[in-house]
């Protein structure tokens, strides 16, 4: 548990500015989200791009730039693919039996967000390493995937747990507490040509916050890749760990 967080906080601290751009960016995007009313998918693209440059950087040891060319190129297209298929199967699927169930408008929305958050857990446990061995640019193979399971199911379910889930629930608890007793304090902030920059200040900071919860996450499936990884991509990991050094 320790090390997860050590290895994430070492990889913040060190692309500190990158870090600091990429919340800046999904900031914005949730911004213009709202104002414009767009769909939730509208954000999906930038928001997986973030996730693969996250990965690059923790498998590869770089330290990234979001100014200028890429290093190198990220081989995410099959990967991506499939789990599109995957996840709008599992969504259909889910609205069919919702729908069939007689549940109310409200009650269906509330149970197919955990219906989704418990599939999506259940996926990254055993298809997890697959979005690492995309960006090492190891063959994809969900068949591959499954066999590594057996030996990473366990690494990636406790370290979600006690990483990124645990990390989200209690700062989640500790905005609802704020909000609770000093949700009135804030609202009356003073302004600033009629935009509450407090307000900003705290959004943006629970966008940062993200970002490393994110990272959380992909120092996981990156340490539980490393344990099934072919020999010839470990020996390249490590070369370029050591040309970065």
């Amino acid at each position: 548990m320790i090390e997860i967080y050590k290895s994430a906080w070492q990889h913040f601290r060190r692309n500190s500015g990158t870090m600091l751009g990429l919340a800046a960016m999904l900031y914005l995007l949730d911004i213009a989200k709202a104002k414009w009313d767009l769909s939730a998918g509208a954000t999906i693209v930038p928001q997986l791009l973030v996730v693969m440059f996250l990965h690059q950087m923790v498998l590869y040891g770089e330290k990234l730039n979001m100014i200028g060319k890429p290093s190198r190129k990220l081989q995410i297209g099959p990967f991506l693919w499939a789990s599109f298929v995957i996840m709008i199967f599992a969504g259909l699927a889910t609205v069919l039996f919702l729908v069939l169930s007689g549940l109310s408008q409200q009650q269906m929305l509330r149970a197919w967000i955990i219906v989704f958050l418990v599939f999506y857990y259940i996926f990254m446990v055993l298809l997890g390493t697959s979005l690492p061995a995309a960006v090492a640019s190891d063959r994809y193979n969900p068949k591959i995937s499954l066999i590594r399971a057996k030996s990473t199911w366990a690494a990636i379910a406790g370290g979600f747990i006690v990483g990124p889930v645990a990390t989200g629930a209690i700062l989640l608890a500790a905005v609802v507490i704020l909000l609770n007793t000093f949700g009135a304090s804030l609202a009356a902030f003073p302004k600033l040509g009629g935009i509450n920059i407090f307000g900003l200040l705290v959004d943006f900071t629970w966008s940062v916050t993200g970002i490393f919860i994110s990272l959380l996450g992909v120092v996981v499936l990156c340490r539980a890749y490393l344990r099934v990884a072919p020999p010839e991509i470990l020996a390249e990991l490590e070369l370029a760990k050591q040309t970065e050094a």
